[in-house]
């Protein structure tokens, strides 16, 4: 669920990709057996808390520009 976290920008791939030194990037075809065969859910925690980073960037974010309109 944290890889699909609404708000996930190309900074936050990069920080996943650095806090658990596997290249995870979104694509075509990047499906559950992808991610279990690049043992993913080792790496569970980091990538919880990057979703969670990017989850609440993007509420603020979202609600910045509704207070903006």
């Amino acid at each position: 669920m944290a890889l699909r976290t609404e708000g996930m920008k190309d900074r936050h791939w990069d920080m996943m990709t650095q806090a658990i030194g596997i290249e995870v990037r979104p694509y075509e075809g990047f499906t559950y057996s992808k991610c279990m065969e690049l043992k993913l859910v080792e790496h569970a925690d980091k990538i919880v808390d990057v979703g969670e980073k990017a989850g609440k960037e993007y509420q603020i974010e979202t609600t910045l520009a509704k207070m903006k309109d």
